[in-house]
């Protein structure tokens, strides 16, 4: 079908997996840093990656509609 596209994602979350890091990205637009922070973790998220060994962080990041841009982002390590 023409112009169809997929059904999005069950998670909108993006891991990033590296050697020695796992960075769990969630991406809002135009909405507050800390909705971003707190779907992470009530989503669970991070949760297949905490017995991996490896450093963990969580990346919330805004972009602006208004700015075209990223309006905020924070990073935060959550490794135990």
């Amino acid at each position: 079908m023409r112009g169809a596209y997929p059904p999005p994602p069950q998670w909108s979350a993006c891991p990033f997996i590296y050697l020695y890091y796992i960075y769990v990205f969630e991406f809002k637009l135009d909405a507050p840093l800390s909705d971003a922070m707190e779907q992470i973790d009530d989503r669970g998220y991070m949760i297949p990656y905490t017995a991996d060994g490896r450093k963990l962080y969580k990346v919330g990041v805004v972009f602006s509609m208004g700015k075209r841009n990223v309006a905020d982002y924070e990073v935060r390590n959550c490794s135990p």
